[in-house]
Formats: structure tokens, C-alpha cells, sequence
């Protein structure tokens, strides 16, 4: 069987674009221990549908590069000093 130049060009997913726990999620997305929020504040933010996440049965997914552009549309703008 041959490939086709589509699966030619396209590789295994990076880290950033497959599905994740949320332990791996913080991680991922805060690899400083210290500024990372607890696991107890990402359920929170399912709960409240504030966070893109996939849900599989019992089971709770997130893709790390969703995740990340969601906080980016939440990111505060500084307003410029005149």
C-alpha cells in the first residue's frame, strides 16, 4: 500500500494538540510547579463550562493547545497610559 502525499506530510500529533487528563494538562500548561492551580480549580472551571474540555463517558479530556487559546481570549489587555 502507498502513501499518499496527505499521511506523508502529516506526523504523530504533538503533545499540544492530543487529548489529555487534567494532571497532565497543568503540567503541560504550567511546568512551574509554583504558579500551577490545583486540580480542584480546574474541576471547578468544568463544572462552570468556563473551560473547553471533552468529555468520554466518566472520563474528562482536554487538548493543551485549546486550553492555552482560551486563556489567551481571557488574557486582560493593559489599557495605555497617556
Amino acid at each position: 500500500m502507498e502513501n499518499t502525499p496527505e499521511q506523508l506530510t502529516h506526523g504523530p500529533l504533538s503533545e499540544m494538540d492530543q487529548m489529555v487528563d487534567g494532571k497532565r494538562l497543568l503540567i503541560i500548561l504550567f511546568p512551574d510547579g509554583t504558579s500551577r492551580p490545583s486540580s480542584k480549580w480546574l474541576r471547578q472551571q468544568v463544572q462552570r463550562r468556563q473551560i473547553p474540555y471533552i468529555k468520554k463517558g466518566r472520563k474528562v479530556w482536554y487538548i493543551p493547545s485549546a486550553v492555552k487559546a482560551w486563556f489567551d481570549l481571557k488574557q486582560v489587555k493593559p489599557i495605555r497610559m497617556q
